[in-house]
């Protein structure tokens, strides 16, 4: 009974610790000053804490893999079962009855859908209840989450 115990609890932890790609676990490292002549360019981190993207100064000089060029990249990393990245069938035209909002993660964009018929906004999906909503969830806003060091 011990020994299944055991096995049990290192499994646990194990699979607790190595479910995030490596570079998904180390902390992102803001950018202090210029590096070999560059300014700091703005990149995406993943943050363990928030289990998001965010964005960050970046440069070479201090840099690590926790760093990806768009929010979709690190999401697709670090977190592929985010409802951001969910499919959502895009629908236009004025003649449809039920309207909400979904993040487009190619576009890095919250955009209007319209549908015959109602879909959830349970965060099993995809889709908002209204732009605020979808932005605060999959696109934050540029200076909520630009970590500098300064």
């Amino acid at each position: 009974m011990r020994t299944s115990l055991l096995v049990f609890v290192i499994c646990y932890i194990s699979y607790g610790t190595g479910s995030l790609p490596i570079e998904c676990q180390r902390k992102f490292r803001t950018a202090t000053g210029n590096c070999n002549n560059e300014g700091p360019s703005v990149r995406y981190g993943y943050d363990k804490e928030k289990g998001d993207c965010v964005r960050y100064y970046y440069n070479s000089c201090r840099g690590n893999k926790n760093n990806f060029a768009s929010r979709s990249e690190c999401l697709n990393r670090c977190n592929p079962e985010s409802r951001c990245l969910l499919f959502t069938y895009e629908n236009e035209g004025n003649w449809r009855l039920f309207k909400s909002y979904y993040y487009n993660a190619t576009l890095d964009e919250c955009r209007l859908t319209k549908t015959y018929t109602y879909h959830s906004t349970s965060e099993k999906y995809n889709r908002f209840a209204n732009m605020k909503d979808c932005e605060k969830a999959c696109r934050r806003n540029d200076t909520e989450d630009v970590y500098s060091s300064g």
